[in-house]
């Protein structure tokens, strides 16, 4: 069972591994409370971020966390959206092509997104806690 410690863990894992390879996209997929937000204050922390300036961008819809390396990490939230309003919000125009994209609920928008985007899907059942990559 992950506890929130490890799951900011495994975010701090992740980053690690985004910037060594040529995937900068990471569709967050799960129930409410499993632990998506969590896992992105790791995944900030491991770029360089402050983890403590990762909040719910449930209502807000998007957040953007600055990076020392002059990029930023861009942090969506699709709850709210239907896939029309995804398409309208011009991702492509914000992003540079070295600054990172998380987005919780992915899969609204279905295929969207770049096919080398990594997927993690986070899973709950009473008090048992999975996160599966892939």
């Amino acid at each position: 069972m992950p506890s929130p410690q490890s799951t900011i863990e495994f975010g701090i894992r992740c980053a690690k591994e985004s910037t060594l390879a040529p995937y900068r996209t990471w569709l967050l997929n799960g129930p409410l409370g499993s632990g998506k937000t969590t896992w992105v204050r790791g995944f900030l922390e491991g770029l360089g971020g402050d983890p403590n300036d990762v909040a719910s961008p449930t209502y807000a819809i998007l957040h953007r966390y600055n990076l020392p390396n002059s990029c930023s990490l861009y942090h969506l939230d699709l709850y709210r959206l239907t896939p029309n309003e995804v398409m309208d919000l011009g991702l492509h125009e914000l992003l540079s092509p070295n600054d990172y994209l998380v987005i919780e609920w992915a899969e609204v928008a279905g295929s969207l997104w770049p096919k080398e985007s990594q997927i993690l899907t986070f899973e709950y059942k009473g008090d048992q806690r999975s996160i599966i990559h892939g």
